[in-house]
């Protein structure tokens, strides 16, 4: 291998930037079969939950299961088009007027989506 290794190098240049990234590679592959070891030692120890209430149980839910199974419901204040804002641009500047008029437009005059 090019760079030899940490016991028999010189230290010519060049070649100790080769050993770094041997070592480092090395060092990054030891890490990441600690991880793993790791996880599948968290995922033996990992007790089933005990859920004793209501909400407890929705959140779990909604947390853990599988995203097809999860009931999503579209919330209709926030349809595209249905907030404006109106900013009025005169020239004049009056400070009273530096926020934005909020403008609700009601659900059957927003633009449809494609479902």
């Amino acid at each position: 291998f090019l760079g030899g290794d940490i016991d028999h190098t010189h230290l010519v240049k060049g070649l100790d930037y080769a050993l770094y990234e041997k070592n480092r590679q090395d060092m990054l592959k030891l890490q990441a079969e600690e991880r793993l070891k790791q996880e599948k030692e968290a995922q033996k120890s990992v007790e089933p939950a005990v859920i004793r209430s209501i909400i407890g149980r929705a959140i779990h839910h909604v947390l853990f299961s599988k995203a097809d199974s999860v009931m999503t419901r579209k919330n209709e204040l926030f349809l595209p088009g249905r907030m404006t804002y109106q900013f009025n641009l005169d020239t004049e500047w009056n400070t009273s007027q530096d926020l934005p008029t909020v403008i609700n437009r009601s659900s059957e005059d927003c633009p449809q989506l494609p479902e």
